[in-house]
Formats: structure tokens, sequence, C-alpha cells
């Protein structure tokens, strides 16, 4: 992409032009390294789990990964009108899509080294820094943490239908899942898409005082206190499939970075 920066000072005008490499696939989203994330999961097993923790700076999916890339996971095109995410994913499942995903670039630099890259089921604290985190980019920490749906207000709030993908707002007999860009309302600071409802994601758990798969965000049949960005369900089975099981994938941003900028200076 071709750039122009135009500057005044003291009434010179000055002008630099400057040529940056686009990101070479669709639908991504950098998220920086943080410091003292304070992770909180709130379980169907009426648990609460808190710790802090710090996380290097990864990519990942702006939406749930949909039919079309699950079908087609080399594949690389912006997201197509009214796309379906992919549903009905066990543990594994999730687990070898992930690592059989290899997008093709869609830039014009030749990059063979990119196969290099590794995509993999985002950590639960990854998914919940690109879903929460209000970041402060001086002191890489979040500023805020946004428990979305960020709607309601008071004890008695109901959450609208217009705004999540939840219990009630469909007929559980029919087909209850929307589309991935359904709710740009309740889209995060990082700019992810249906972190609250619709499906429930796959994440790898990091509690260990709970062997189980992890997934979380709640899905089309939850309550409305059971769909925030902290509600988790624990799967203690790797091949168990449901409707509501979706995911979204991420991959280091270090060494991307440093592969791209090579590709980028040849």
């Amino acid at each position: 992409v071709d750039y122009i920066l135009q500057w005044y000072c003291q009434d010179e005008v000055n002008i630099k032009y400057f040529t940056a490499a686009t990101l070479p696939y669709y639908n991504m989203v950098y998220i920086p390294s943080v410091s003292n994330y304070e992770y909180t999961e709130i379980a169907t097993l009426d648990e609460t789990y808190d710790s802090s923790i710090s996380a290097l700076a990864f990519y990942i999916d702006t939406y749930e990964i949909t039919e079309n890339v699950y079908n087609e996971p080399n594949s690389n095109t912006p997201l197509e009108a009214n796309s379906l995410p992919k549903g009905s994913l066990s543990y594994d499942g999730a687990n070898t899509f992930a690592q059989n995903r290899h997008p093709a670039n869609n830039s014009n630099i030749l990059c063979d080294e990119l196969s290099q890259i590794e995509f993999r089921i985002p950590q639960d604290y990854e998914w919940q820094i690109a879903s929460r985190c209000q970041y402060n980019w001086d002191n890489k920490t979040c500023d805020e943490y946004f428990d979305y749906p960020i709607n309601v207000v008071g004890d008695n709030a109901i959450i609208s239908c217009n705004f999540i993908n939840y219990s009630g707002c469909c007929d559980v007999d029919i087909d209850c899942v929307q589309s991935v860009d359904q709710y740009p309302e309740s889209i995060t600071p990082f700019g992810l898409y249906g972190t609250s409802a619709n499906l429930q994601e796959w994440v790898v758990n990091n509690n260990s005082s709970i062997s189980a798969n992890k997934l979380i965000g709640g899905y089309f049949s939850s309550t409305y206190d059971e769909v925030t960005t902290t509600s988790v369900y624990y799967s203690f089975s790797n091949s168990t499939v449901h409707a509501s099981y979706g995911l979204r994938t991420v991959f280091d941003a270090k060494q991307f970075l440093e592969i791209w900028r090579d590709c980028v200076d040849q």
C-alpha cells in the first residue's frame, strides 16, 4: 500500500512517500503483548476462577471460523455476506483444523516461509484479552475490562436480541445460528465480532484445578448470565460434538512479523 505522510512545521509543508506491506491474511487482528492481565472465568460448575498472567503478541481471527473457511482451510478470501460459523466441532476436530490451516498469501509478495506459521486454538487468556481488553499502549496493560455484552445495565436488565444471539432469540427446533457479522454493536475494542453467544468457542484450558477442555462465551441457548466473555463451559471429552461448539484460531506474532519483514525486504 502506498502512503503519503504530510505535516506542517512553521508554515513549511513536509511530504514523505512510503510503501508498506499489507497483512497476507484476511480477517486477522493483531493483539499486542499484555502485562498482568486479570483473567476471570465463571463456570457452569458455579465456580469462579481468577488469575493474573502476561501474554506475548498474537494474531486472532476477527470472526468465528466460517463453514466456507473450514471446508477450505487453505483459502484466503474476504468474508462473504451471511457467512455462518462452523459448529459441531469437537476439541480434537478444532485442533486438527487449526494445525492444518495454511491460508494462501493474498499479497503480491512472494513468501514461501509463511508455510512455517502455525495456527492453533487460542489460550483461554488470549481469547479473553482479545475480547475484553481496553488496551493502554504506553504501559502494555488493560485500562479497562469489558464483559461483553456491555449494553446490560442493572440487575434486572434484559439483553436485546438485536445485540447478541442467546436463549429466547430464536426457535431452537429450527436453526438458531446467525452469521458471524450479525451483531456489529457488540464488537470488542480490538475489533472482534461474536465473542458473546451465537457459538461458544474452544480455548486451551489453563485452569489447573479442572482437567477438562474449555469453551468460552456462551451460545444461542445460553441464559442471559451465561453469554458473557467470562462465561465458560467444560467438556470432559476430546471427541464430543455439539451444534454450539465453534472456533477461532490464533498464531504467534513475533515469528510471523520476522518472516514477513524478511520477505518484504527481499
